[in-house]
């Protein structure tokens, strides 16, 4: 790979790894990082960036979180495309929940966090359900990611994902973990998705929407669910403000 390390960089980052993981610190992910020639980890995220900033650990480079088996590119982490200013990163977020502040009816709101929330996860498909009356249940309203025959589908009163979502619960997983998993991914037009999630947009405990995104390249993180939780809770806030 281009701008490989030398071998006593990796040495020197495989060192500061074994101290920094004895150290006392809140539970995070950790990744196993390899240039091709040479693999090191696991580490935590924040040392991973800090080799990254002090040139040792090149964007070429691929990684795993540890446990898996799947490699895929460095630059592909959102921590990674926050530092580069890339879609997924933390600006993304801070630019959706900015344009959902502004946003003018009730349609505004729930299209900007749809699009808000693809950009900020880079998920590759994404459908928003409202529930309003007539219909007392979920109906398709907004999609991205060629699912436009979607529009106007009604969501059962028996879809688990929904009943989660009545609940305040979210969801987030891979379509072969369970059958609100792999409804969800079809809707989403792919069982063959690496991961789904579903988000609920509540207003007190009424139940105003479902979010619902997939993405081929890995499963969501705890972490993207939880920054679509604060969007979604945005999104009522400004739903309150326009009445």
């Amino acid at each position: 790979m281009a701008n490989t390390p030398g071998h006593s960089d990796l040495v020197g980052v495989t060192l500061s790894m074994q101290l920094a993981l004895h150290a006392k610190t809140n539970p995070t992910a950790l990744w196993v990082v390899s240039n091709g020639d040479i693999t090191i980890g696991p580490v935590r995220t924040e040392l991973l960036l800090r080799g990254i900033r002090h040139g040792r650990v090149p964007l070429d480079c691929q990684v795993r979180a540890a446990g898996s088996d799947e490699w895929r590119p460095l630059a592909s982490l959102r921590e990674v495309a926050a530092m580069q200013g890339h879609a997924g990163s933390l600006a993304d977020f801070q630019r959706a929940a900015a344009e959902i502040a502004a946003a003018e009816d009730e349609q505004d709101v729930l299209l900007l966090l749809l699009h808000g929330a693809v950009a900020a996860t880079r998920a590759t498909c994404a459908l928003m359900h409202r529930q309003r009356p007539p219909v007392r249940l979920p109906v398709t309203s907004y999609c991205y990611g060629g699912l436009d025959d979607r529009l106007g589908s009604v969501i059962s009163y028996q879809d688990p994902a929904y009943t989660l979502a009545l609940n305040g619960q979210r969801l987030a997983g891979a379509p072969t973990d369970g059958l609100a998993e792999q409804l969800v991914a079809e809707r989403l037009g792919d069982v063959e998705l690496a991961g789904v999630l579903m988000v609920p947009v509540t207003h007190g405990t009424e139940l105003v929407a479902m979010l619902e995104l997939g993405r081929h390249e890995r499963c969501f993180r705890l972490d993207d669910v939880d920054a679509l939780s604060r969007l979604a809770t945005l999104a009522i806030a400004r739903l309150e403000e326009l009445g």
